[in-house]
């Protein structure tokens, strides 16, 4: 499917650009360039998503030859509904989740060494506790994820997010790094593994087995758009904030923003962080409302071995040479609820 291939490609490489250049441009997102960037992405979405449905039209028509003009779909538009459109909701919450958690990294980091004044060695010193926390989070949800229903991950993580989030936009820059920084680092991590541990197991539960690699596709493309589209609404917000928290101090800010007062920094970067909070708390009420009824997602499979009558089909199978007497069901010991 190099047609659909070539839009998907194009459309998101325009779009996550326009993201990532609109504030930086000449005139700001009224720069021509951008405008008709993203209008051009959204085009080439949109134009995706219509070939993508007629191929997954034509090769669903048993009555039509093949084509060379009809592959197979890059990707069957119908994924989106699997499981009663859970499977739309979960990619949602995962782009919801994204944009806040990069946020987070991105506006902490920045916080450390613009406002503090922190070295990169002491910013990177602060982190540390994310990959410490990251890798206990894997043996805790190793152990859990059989145990405990999606929605319990899904709204967890979230609002562990949120969490962190909130830490972070109340902060103190006078007090001591272990009162905001750290939980608030410890917090985020969970948030995050949460929701993509029980996301990427939900996935490959509810697609089809030859799907696979297309629902894990969908659901990192997911993560990174929200990357992109996270850091450029918090970036809105901090910009904003901090020219009329400037303008309110009888400064303009210049095009560096380095002549900005402290104090308007402070606000600007609060609010990048309550934005953090504001993406993460979506996420929570969707999982809230749409995932309620999804039982556990990562339950262990059980084989059981059930003996066949070995008379009646060993006639049935007598011309097959590598005939087994025992046929090995796979049982699942908790299934998912309406998936």
């Amino acid at each position: 499917d190099w047609i659909g291939a070539s839009l998907i490609t194009i459309g998101l490489v325009f779009i996550v650009f326009v993201l990532g250049q609109g504030q930086l441009a000449t005139n700001g997102w009224k720069t021509p360039y951008i405008i008709a960037l993203l209008i051009l992405g959204v085009i080439m979405v949109v134009l995706f998503v219509l070939w993508e449905r007629h191929l997954e039209k034509a090769i669903d028509d048993s009555s039509r030859a093949p084509s060379l003009w009809t592959p197979p779909p890059l990707m069957r538009p119908s994924i989106w509904g699997r499981s009663n459109g859970r499977m739309a909701v979960i990619l949602v919450i995962a782009f919801l989740n994204w944009s806040g958690f990069v946020s987070w990294n991105f506006w902490a980091q920045l916080y450390y060494q613009d406002y503090l004044l922190l070295t990169p060695v002491e910013t990177m010193v602060r982190f540390i506790p994310m990959f410490v926390v990251g890798i206990l989070c894997n043996f805790f949800v190793a152990t859990a994820v059989g145990k405990m229903p999606l929605v319990i991950f899904a709204v967890t993580g979230t609002l562990l997010t949120a969490s962190g989030g909130i830490l972070f936009a109340v902060i103190n820059p006078s007090v001591t790094y272990w009162a905001f920084s750290f939980p608030s680092t410890v917090l985020i991590v969970f948030g995050a593994d949460f929701v993509y541990s029980c996301g990427t197991i939900f996935i490959a539960k509810t697609v089809l087995p030859h799907e696979h690699s297309v629902g894990g596709a969908l659901f990192q493309t997911m993560t990174q758009i929200g990357t992109a589209f996270g850091l450029t609404i918090t970036t809105i917000v901090f910009n904003t904030v901090v020219d009329n928290e400037s303008a309110a101090l009888g400064v303009t800010v210049n095009s560096d923003g380095t002549n900005a007062p402290q104090s308007a920094q402070l606000k600007g970067y609060q609010s990048a962080q309550w934005g953090v909070v504001a993406f993460a708390l979506m996420a929570a009420l969707l999982a809230a409302l749409f995932l309620r009824s999804v039982g556990i997602v990562g339950h262990k499979t059980v084989k059981v071995i059930r003996h066949v009558d070995s008379d009646q089909t060993m006639a049935e199978h007598a011309n097959e040479p590598r005939f087994q007497p025992f046929a090995i069901e796979e049982i699942p010991d908790s299934p998912i609820s309406h998936v």
